[in-house]
């Protein structure tokens, strides 16, 4: 593979990233990967690092969401649910309300 080869598939990573994912660990290492391989910098693809941990926040949202999709719909593991959830707004620095609930129907569920 030549270093433009390398270049596109990093671009393609980095558009699946802006575009919003919950695999973000996925593709900031398939990201990293493609770097890597064809000695580019950051700014060779258009990006940067203080970018790439926004793709973090990003996808720690969008989890967040899901999981409380989940919980609304399967209540019968709620207490999984509740935890991860909660490691991840905390981890995320997120209001209950960055995610899609209030700390009224998230305590409810315990």
């Amino acid at each position: 593979m030549t270093e433009n080869d390398h270049k596109q598939r990093a671009i393609k990573w980095l558009k699946i990233l802006r575009s919003g994912t919950g695999q973000y660990n996925k593709f900031i290492c398939l990201l990293h990967k493609e770097i890597r391989k064809g000695g580019l910098s950051f700014a060779d693809i258009g990006t940067s690092r203080e970018e790439l941990l926004e793709f973090k926040n990003k996808g720690r949202e969008i989890d967040a969401r899901k999981l409380m999709g989940f919980l609304r719909s399967d209540l019968k593991r709620s207490d999984f649910f509740t935890e991860r959830i909660n490691k991840i707004r905390i981890k995320g620095n997120f209001s209950f309300e960055d995610i899609g609930t209030s700390r009224e129907e998230f305590s409810s569920f315990f």
